[in-house]
């Protein structure tokens, strides 16, 4: 699902941003608020370290003829603040860090927990490197607006309300306009820079996802990609998509810099607007001339804090974009069904008039009606795309039904909790994944307390155990990437064992003897079912399977389930 102006939802970065972290920031609220407090403490502390030096140099340059002039105490203090600052800054990168990074995570967890709720037919409208974007790139994206838009945008115009009311306080007309270019610094110049940097943000981060895409499905395809003579235009298209990013980042650094440029003109403003209000008050002696300067220092301390502001306000439209697309996944149109309602341990499984699909107006099947006692074994026969994958999840409740009930021991599959749902039913698919890491970690993903009796059992179960024997390091062998290391009738397999492993009430196998050649088809088909004992197993399968083991046989033909046997 590619990110456009039009499908972005309506609601500024900040309600978006507000939306994914709103229960992390209210759990750690105190967390939140100790950072913003550490990094005004190391405001304080560096504007007040430039007042006071301004002040205690043009006192000490003016009382130079004088017999005697108090340096301890200034010194002491320009000291204190040197130290306060250095700490005090320490403290606010680990506090600022430590917040971004557990927001990080916490939008990442929450990211993963929406993909794991979705079902296949809305997992199918994106591209696998556009959700490994949407975890990585998009939740990365969004730590500038806490640490370049919140924290600096907080700190600015508490330090710098405190500080135009003791600028006010010496100087009544000085303090007005203090807080006036502040306020234009901080908020307005920011405020257009962020404006007009957002459509190019916004484009930016659709292109870095798409170039992320774009290297992820030429890495999975490389092989065709050589086998093909793909390898030059492959490049070609990765270099124009990182040419456009380069020029995209061009015109965003180009937007910052030019609200760099205007602060640095406010700051400019500012210091002749001092200096101008201050030559009438020293000449009425209305303010002293080390009181003066230190005044002025110090609102140059001031506008160090905003530098960061401008990054941030330019980077808006990319976090804007990382907020929609990860807000996305949270309304996505549909979810995996769940209820409360418990399942029971074992039952009969009973479907009626049911209707699976991804459109109701255009079911793949209708009318089902099934059923299958407890330890029953119930085979299903059709062509490729007739609908037999998705009758399998449907009755598992991974995919909502368009019309009718799956029933499990009379209770409701939809309605009932999906953890639990998962534990009475495993599904074996077409597409099994076998994960990088050992074989050991791949097994214990069915059962994680298995122990390595049980392993080997399961591995025996599906005729792999010889070959995990003959392996150096037996179930801790290193299989790779994808199982890459395995062939295909040896990945299916170790999959199945997966099955075996699982406390399941009901076996879903989707073509689970595909790789393998006839006879070792059959002899693992066998196994299976023996072992499966009180199980359920509904399977479907294009191969040929031996006689007598499956006491019901159906045929999808058009749109409808027949009985052949």
């Amino acid at each position: 699902m590619e990110l456009t102006r039009s499908n972005i939802k309506r609601g500024t970065v900040m309600t978006l941003w507000w939306g994914l972290c709103r229960d992390w920031l209210v759990r750690r609220r105190w967390l939140v608020l100790g950072s913003i407090l550490v990094a005004l403490g190391t405001v304080v502390a560096g504007v007040g370290l430039l007042a006071v030096a301004g002040w205690f140099l043009t006192g000490t340059f003016i009382a130079a003829s004088m017999l005697s002039f108090n340096l301890f105490g200034p010194s002491a203090l320009v000291r204190g603040l040197s130290m306060w600052r250095i700490a005090s800054r320490y403290v606010e990168r680990i506090t600022g860090h430590t917040v971004t990074l557990e927001l990080q995570a916490e939008i990442r967890a929450q990211t993963f927990a929406q993909l794991m709720q979705l079902p296949p037919s809305e997992l199918a409208k994106y591209r696998d490197g556009d959700l490994v974007a949407r975890l990585v790139n998009d939740v990365e994206r969004l730590d500038s607006v806490y640490l370049l838009l919140v924290v600096p945008t907080c700190t600015a115009l508490l330090g710098g309300g405190m500080y135009s009311w003791l600028t006010g306080s010496q100087m009544p007309w000085g303090g007005v306009a203090l807080a006036a270019v502040i306020i234009v610094a901080a908020v307005l110049i920011p405020y257009v820079v962020a404006r007009k940097a957002a459509a190019g943000g916004m484009q930016l981060a659709a292109q870095v996802a798409q170039a992320r895409s774009v290297l992820h499905d030429t890495i999975a395809a490389h092989v065709d990609v050589v086998v093909f003579n793909a390898t030059d235009s492959a490049k070609a298209r990765f270099e124009q998509l990182s040419r456009s990013l380069s020029a995209q980042r061009e015109k965003l650094a180009a937007i910052a810099s030019w609200g760099s440029l205007w602060q640095q003109c406010c700051m400019a403003l500012t210091i002749v607007a001092l200096v101008a209000i201050g030559v009438d008050a020293y000449s009425k002696e209305l303010l002293t001339g080390p009181m003066w300067v230190g005044l002025v220092l110090g609102a140059l301390g001031l506008f160090e804090i905003m530098a960061p502001l401008m990054r941030g306000a330019a980077g808006l439209g990319v976090a804007s974009a990382a907020a929609s697309r990860l807000g996305m996944l949270r309304s996505a149109d549909e979810q995996m069904p769940s209820g409360s309602t418990l399942l029971p341990d074992q039952g009969e499984l009973l479907t009626q008039d049911l209707h699976v699909g991804f459109d109701v107006n255009v079911p793949l099947l209708k009318d089902v009606t099934l059923r299958i006692p407890q330890g029953g074994r119930c085979l299903i026969r059709g062509v490729s795309g007739s609908g037999k994958t998705t009758l399998l999840q449907t009755l598992m409740g991974v995919q909502p039904a368009l019309v009718g009930q799956v029933l499990y021991g009379e209770v409701d599959v939809q309605q009932s909790p999906t953890d639990q749902r998962f534990q009475r039913f495993a599904l074996l698919s077409q597409h099994s994944t076998v994960f990088m890491g050992s074989l050991r970690y791949n097994l214990t993903l069915g059962c994680a307390n298995a122990s390595d009796e049980q392993l080997w059992d399961a591995l025996q179960r599906v005729r792999l155990a010889d070959f995990v024997r003959s392996l150096p390091e037996g179930l801790d062998s290193w299989i790779g990437e994808g199982g890459n290391t395995l062939s295909t009738g040896q990945a299916r397999r170790l999959c199945l064992a997966r099955i075996v492993l699982a406390p399941a009430s009901v076996w879903f196998l989707d073509e689970p003897t595909s790789g393998l050649d006839r006879a070792n088809a059959h002899a693992l088909l066998q196994d299976v079912l023996q072992f499966a004992g009180t199980r359920s197993v509904i399977m479907v399968s294009h191969d040929e399977v031996p006689e007598g083991c499956f006491e019901q046989e159906w045929q999808v033909q058009g749109e409808t389930l027949q009985r052949v046997a």
